[in-house]
């Protein structure tokens, strides 16, 4: 914007991520979701082209995760991660223009009754599993529209 300086912008987006902050930690289950969201002070005509909230997830192991946002009208925007590990979670959130940021934690308790992602089966790898490490019996398969078409 003319007439303003970088420093003031610079300063604008620090008070912005300052006030964003979460102090508090959510509790998520094993393998449950975590769910955030942002109210944002700005309008886009487009959001879903025009800015993208990135999340960078870092897991209790010190790994870290980067998966995106998406608008849920209006002004507010969500961002959702699946806890596949137990211990406390650190995110932060940034806007694809800056504008916005957020940081918190949450914390996912070590046992939940959610069975886990379906992956490869630990003890028999032909087999499908549970990341919880149950075997899987998948009874359905949709392979697209594309596998029945006559061409």
């Amino acid at each position: 914007m003319p007439g303003r300086s970088a420093l003031w912008w610079l300063l604008s987006a620090f008070a912005v991520c300052a006030a964003a902050t979460s102090a508090a930690a959510a509790k998520v289950p094993l393998y449950g979701f975590l769910e955030g969201s942002i109210e944002h002070r700005r309008s886009y005509a487009d959001p879903y082209r025009d800015v993208t909230p990135r999340v960078h997830y870092t897991r209790p192991d010190g790994t870290r995760l980067t998966f995106w946002g998406f608008p849920d009208g209006g002004r507010t925007w969500r961002f959702r991660a699946c806890a596949a590990q137990p211990g406390r979670w650190k995110f932060e959130v940034e806007m694809s223009d800056g504008s916005l940021c957020r940081q918190g934690e949450f914390h996912v308790s070590g046992h939940g009754r959610l069975p886990g992602m379906i992956c490869v089966h630990r003890a028999n790898p032909v087999w499908f599993g549970s990341a919880g490490g149950r075997p899987l019996l998948d009874r359905g398969l949709h392979a697209g529209d594309r596998f029945f078409a006559a061409n």
